[in-house]
């Protein structure tokens, strides 16, 4: 009977020594979800960062090209201005000399 009891306690003693590797195993386990939920927190932080600092320069180059455009097309736009007033202040002229002309001449 003493062999049998001698088996049942290191059987028990087993028992217990695998419990608590079980134990240490998930307590590990749960250490190691813990840290990669974190790290997998702190890698999407910094896209989210990196993602945000991305758009705004995409935003700042769009607007100075938008700027530039703009600019570009001012400055043509302002020489084509400056070019009708030119020409419609020569028409002007050639208009008044017909029109002098034409008042002298019926006068």
């Amino acid at each position: 009977m003493c062999a049998a009891h001698d088996e049942i306690d290191e059987i028990h003693l087993a028992e217990v020594a695998a419990q608590k590797r079980i134990e240490e195993a998930e307590r590990r386990a749960k250490e190691i979800k813990e840290e990669a939920e974190a790290e997998s927190q702190k890698i999407l932080e910094n896209a989210a960062a990196a993602a945000k600092e991305n758009t705004k320069a995409i935003t700042s180059e769009t607007e100075a090209k938008k700027k530039d455009i703009d600019r570009r097309v001012q400055d043509e736009t302002d020489r084509r201005v400056a070019h009708l007033e030119t020409t419609a202040k020569e028409h002007m002229k050639d208009a008044v000399k017909i029109a002098v002309k034409i008042i002298l001449a019926e006068e």
